[in-house]
C-alpha cells in the first residue's frame, strides 16, 4: 500500500484496501476471514462497523529545499516555491527565469 494514501483495514484479518466497497464485499463473504488474535475483543457487528472506517494517512513526504518546510504534494511545493522563493535564488539549481526547474526532495 502507499504510504499517503487513505485506506480500509479489515479488524479480523488486516486485510487493506482503498475502497469502502471492496472492504464491504470481503467482510460480506460467505467464508469470514481468519481471525487475528486482536481481533476477539470484538464481536462480528464491531468488527464490521470498525473495518469500515477510512484510515487517513497525513505523512506530509515533501518539502522546500530553501526553507525545509513540509507539503502534502507537490503542487503546493511548488506554489509555494513561486510564490514566497520568487525572488530569492539560494539553491544553484533554482532559477527565476526557468521556474519549473525547482527541486524537489521524497522522504519515505
Amino acid at each position: 500500500m502507499e504510504n499517503n494514501k487513505s485506506y480500509y483495514e479489515c479488524k479480523r484479518c488486516f486485510f487493506k484496501c482503498y475502497q469502502k466497497n471492496s472492504m464491504k464485499k470481503h467482510l460480506e463473504k460467505l467464508k469470514k476471514c481468519d481471525r487475528k488474535l486482536d481481533s476477539y475483543k470484538y464481536n462480528d457487528s464491531e468488527l464490521y462497523n470498525i473495518s469500515l472506517i477510512r484510515i487517513k494517512n497525513n505523512n506530509k513526504n515533501v518539502s522546500c529545499n530553501m526553507c525545509n518546510k513540509k507539503f502534502v504534494n507537490i503542487y503546493t511545493l511548488k506554489r509555494h516555491q513561486l510564490s514566497c522563493h520568487e525572488n530569492k535564488c539560494v539553491n544553484t539549481d533554482f532559477h527565476e527565469n526557468n521556474k519549473e526547474d525547482i527541486n524537489i526532495e521524497f522522504y519515505p
